[in-house]
């Protein structure tokens, strides 16, 4: 880390940066300005986001113990075609990882 991080507090922050830096702790605030400061290429999802993909992740899961489709319907609470969707998609991307 560059000598200005080391010496930078939280009395020096403000706005979002000060908002941030209070959640996550000032350590963990200068680590992300040192990788991803200034790139804007950092990208945080939505809990929605986040909660979808792990759903999603137990489906397969679910599924590939043998779970049948109706029963993956009322556990998470989707249609039958959105749990079709999800199969297919994780099929696809276990294909293209296949190369």
């Amino acid at each position: 880390m560059n000598s200005f991080l080391d010496d930078l507090t939280l009395e020096q922050l403000d706005g979002d940066a000060l908002d941030l830096a209070e959640l996550i702790g000032i350590d963990a605030f200068k680590k992300i300005v040192e990788v991803y400061g200034g790139s804007g290429s950092l990208y945080i999802p939505s809990f929605a986001t986040l909660r979808a993909g792990l759903r999603n992740q137990k489906l397969v899961q679910d599924y590939q113990a043998g779970s049948k489709v109706k029963h993956l319907t009322r556990k998470y609470h989707v249609s039958e075609s959105l749990v079709y969707k999800i199969i297919r998609d994780y099929k696809a991307q276990e294909a293209a990882q296949d190369g």
